[in-house]
């Protein structure tokens, strides 16, 4: 049992790991015939073999190269698995930059990407839009925040 979730009162009078019997399933493929038959078949593997479900979500998650149809399923002890629609992504996403929140960026990252990348500043500009129109908005805004005014 993870210890943070029984210090909220999570754990039930049964202790079990939660990856091992809980997963997301992320299922691609070139054609929908292929990806309605992967579904099926790592589903029957899940139900046969529910103790391996951690390292089916891993593998299909992690190890495999996404394809143009795609679903996916949480599989959980809990309720029959139920399977997302199935769709065809139109293209390869442009990923301007990624923040983990784990420090892997370098100092004044953030304010060099907003000077330096339209796409990123104007999302920011979106997002202090949002944070505006909210009936107790922040009295500050993101852009505000990267100190432009040092440049």
């Amino acid at each position: 049992m993870i210890d943070s979730a029984a210090s909220f009162g999570v754990a039930s009078g049964k202790e079990r790991r939660v990856g091992d019997t809980c997963g997301l399933l992320l299922f691609s493929a070139n054609h929908a015939d292929s990806l309605r038959r992967q579904v099926q078949s790592h589903l029957a593997y899940a139900e046969q073999h529910p103790s391996s479900i951690s390292d089916l979500s891993y593998a299909l998650g992690a190890r495999r190269y996404f394809l143009p149809h795609r679903a996916f399923c949480v599989v959980s002890g809990q309720a029959p698995p139920q399977v997302s629609s199935f769709a065809k992504a139109m293209e390869t996403p442009k990923v301007i930059g990624v923040f983990t929140g784990q420090g892997a960026q370098y100092a004044q990252m953030g304010r060099q990407l907003i000077v330096e990348e339209y796409g990123f500043r104007e999302t920011i500009r979106s997002l202090d839009a949002i944070l505006g129109k909210l009936a107790d908005a922040p009295s500050w805004t993101i852009e505000g925040r990267f100190n432009l005014k040092a440049t």
